[in-house]
This record gives structure tokens, C-alpha cells and sequence, in this order.
């Protein structure tokens, strides 16, 4: 599939302070505009809700500070590097503990990442052990059986992990829902049901998911997990959410009080600039266009060229979307990785050439169709069915 990249997404909001009367429990109402697919880490990998949920009720070995500063999650202390930058040694959490109670070990980050890159179970984010944790490959490959993964539990907190090779940014890795640990007992005995319902897995991170179906999740509900080590510091008591992809909808609910967090997308975002709960802050996504390279004109370079070169990025987010998105071209996004030594953003260092040019997609659109004998061409377009999605899908169209 080739990757269109579009633009680093930024969320432009209102939210505000909730009124609980006299109750002391702290609680936030929030739209999202995605629907969350799965509790299983294995599977969170296919929208933003999914993601974002797995990472408040589950915990990986580290995680981010506000300032994007790694820090430890259940990892006791930063890991111990061989002198070759092959073999990393984590001790866990003495404190690190799943929701039922159940102390979190070196043996739940083992049988998760074996489980990961199961050729059986297909997980979506699998990729991202291949080529980095020794034997994943061969595992993948189905040449290997599961268990010669690189990476073992010397005791209950001490995890040892092998790479295939010196890997600097193996340390970011650990902070995303592939890498974090599963409680065998929980996924046995759900069999595979688990991750379809809230009450079908356990949680080691600040809240737990409840009231949740896969089959019906419109809804659902984070709540304070009173078994996480810092659950001190974790000051929400109650977070519910609600799915809802039409931004009216969700601002006639924030008006009369029962949302307090909500997004806007094009004329909403521009008519509520002025609100004093209107926010906005970047979120490190960038939006793209997989191309089916299978569908005739889709295989010729030239047409998807074209395609590229057709699409006027700053029109979309400075004229349509509003919403303080910025245009790129480049599939990494802005505000994700800075350069060490001279702290410039990733996007500045790694410099593309302009990507909208109509007078050369033209050229290389009727070159295209000479070349794959085509006179015209007509294609299908799936987006999702959020109201961002479904208005750069009428844009592209257009």
C-alpha cells in the first residue's frame, strides 16, 4: 500500500469544568468520534479511540511525561544496556499490580509479547517487533515456535530482552500498547472473547474500562483503578465517554451541560474561536491515503503520482478543516522526534520538495493512463465515518 501523507492533526476543543453540586466525585463527560474495537493490546491498533484507551487502562514499562520526557511506568528504573546495545535488563515495579489484584511480572511482558507475534493471532502491530526483537522474524515466518522469542523472565521483576540489533529508539518503543503485558489467566480464560467487553480483561494502568461491549460500545466508562501503584496521583475519578462522529450533535449536548470535553471540525471550530473554552492543541498523528496498488491504474507510478501531486494540503487544513492542522508532506509528523544536537523538529531536518503541483500531476496523470493504456479512471474511496473523515473524503472527491 502506498502511504499519501495529508497533515499533523491538531484537535481544536471546548471544554469545561464539569459541575458536580455537592458531590466530591470527580467526574468528565467526553466526546470521541471514534469507537473503541478492543480491550486486547494486541488489536489496538485501529483508530485513535482504541489506542488512546489502551493506554489509560493498561501500563507499559514507560511512558511520557507533559514535557515528552521518558519516565518509568512499570519499569522500577531506566534499563541496564549491554556493552553491544543488544541485551536490555528492566527490573518491574515491586508496587505494579493488575486491577484484580494480581502482582505484575516479568512472566506478563513474556507471554504478551510471545502472544504478539503468534503468526496464528495476526496482530495488527506485530511489525513493530519484526526485525527488532531477536527471532521475531523466524517467529513471524512461522519458522520458530513463540517461545524463542527474545526476551525472558530471570525472575518475577526481572525482564531480560535480546534485539536483533543496537536499536537507539528501543526504549520509545516500550511506551506503545504492543509492548505492554497481558495476564495470561485473564486472556486463557476468555478465550477469544477476551478484549470484547470490559469485563473480559484485567488492567494495570490508572483507570479500568467498564460498562463496555464491542458489540454495542457507543459508550463506555474509565474508572480510578484503585489497585495502580500511583493511583494517588490519578485525580479523576470517573471518566465517561460517548461516541459521537456529528460535531452538532455533540455541541448541542456540550451546551446544555451533559458533555464537557467535545471536538470541532471546519465552520464549528471557526464560529466558536471566540469562546473562552475553546481550545487547541496538536495531537502527533498525520492523516494519510493507502493506495491499492491491486486496482487497475492504481499500479502504474505515474497515475498515483499524479494523485499525490493533485492534492492542495494547505487548501485542506487552512480552508476546510480550520482547525489549526498543518499540512505535510512527509508520512512522519511534526512534534514527534527532534534532532539531539541541534533540537530541530524531525519534519525541518528531513525536507521534501513541494508537493502540490497540478501543471505536473496533469503530466503525470495523462502519461499514466498512455502507459497502463487507460482513457479514464474510477475509484472507490473508504473513509471513516467520523465527521473529519467524512469531509476530507468530499474534499478528495472534489
Amino acid at each position: 500500500m502506498k502511504k499519501i501523507a495529508l497533515g499533523l492533526v491538531a484537535a481544536a476543543m471546548l471544554a469545561a469544568c464539569g459541575d458536580s453540586g455537592e458531590s466530591t466525585e470527580k467526574i468528565l463527560n467526553i466526546q470521541s468520534t471514534d469507537e473503541i474495537q478492543s480491550a486486547d493490546t494486541a488489536f489496538a491498533a485501529s483508530n485513535i479511540a482504541t489506542i488512546t484507551a489502551n493506554m489509560n487502562f493498561y501500563n507499559g514499562l514507560y511512558t511520557y511525561d507533559l514535557d515528552n520526557q521518558l519516565i518509568t511506568a512499570d519499569a522500577d528504573d531506566m534499563p541496564t544496556v549491554s556493552e553491544d546495545g543488544t541485551v536490555y535488563t528492566i527490573q518491574l515495579r515491586e508496587a505494579a499490580t493488575w486491577s484484580n489484584g494480581d502482582p505484575v511480572t516479568a512472566g506478563d511482558y513474556v507471554y504478551a509479547w510471545q502472544r504478539m507475534v503468534d503468526p496464528d493471532l495476526g496482530a495488527p502491530y506485530a511489525y513493530m517487533f519484526d526485525g527488532t526483537i531477536n527471532n521475531a522474524t523466524e517467529i513471524m515466518a512461522g519458522e520458530l515456535d513463540t517461545s524463542e522469542l527474545g526476551v525472558r523472565a530471570v525472575d518475577d521483576k526481572t525482564l531480560e530482552i535480546t534485539l536483533e540489533n543496537p536499536t537507539a529508539y528501543f526504549k520509545d518503543l516500550l511506551t506503545v500498547p504492543a509492548y505492554y503485558p497481558q495476564n495470561r489467566e485473564a486472556v486463557e480464560a476468555a478465550g477469544d472473547q477476551y478484549g470484547s467487553t470490559s469485563d473480559s480483561a484485567v488492567y494495570n494502568g490508572p483507570f479500568v474500562l467498564t460498562e463496555w461491549d464491542a458489540a454495542t460500545g457507543n459508550t463506555w466508562t474509565f474508572a480510578k483503578n484503585d489497585q495502580y501503584w500511583d493511583a494517588d496521583n490519578v485525580n479523576l475519578d470517573t471518566v465517561n465517554f460517548q461516541y459521537l462522529p456529528e460535531t452538532a450533535t455533540a455541541l448541542n449536548l456540550y451546551d446544555s451541560g451533559q458533555l464537557d470535553v467535545i471536538e470541532l471540525t471546519g465552520n464549528f471550530a471557526v464560529q466558536n474561536q471566540n469562546n473562552e473554552d475553546y481550545k487547541t492543541y496538536p495531537i502527533p498523528r498525520t492523516n494519510y491515503i493507502e493506495v491499492n496498488h491491486k486496482t487497475p491504474g492504481l499500479d502504474n507510478l505515474n497515475i498515483r503520482r499524479a494523485l499525490y501531486k493533485a492534492i492542495d494540503r494547505e487548501a485542506f487544513v487552512n480552508n476546510i478543516l480550520q482547525n489549526g492542522s498543518i499540512a505535510t508532506n512527509g508520512f512522519v509528523s511534526r512534534e514527534v522526534a527532534w534532532n539531539p544536537e541541534t533540537e530541530a523538529d524531525f519534519r525541518d531536518d528531513a525536507t521534501i520538495e513541494t508537493d502540490y503541483d497540478l501543471e505536473v500531476a496533469q503530466e503525470n496523470w495523462e502519461n499514466g493512463l498512455a502507459e497502463a493504456n487507460l482513457e479514464g479512471l474510477s475509484l472507490e474511496m473508504i473513509a471513516a465515518d467520523d465527521e473529519e473523515s467524512q469531509i476530507f473524503a468530499e474534499y478528495i472527491q472534489s
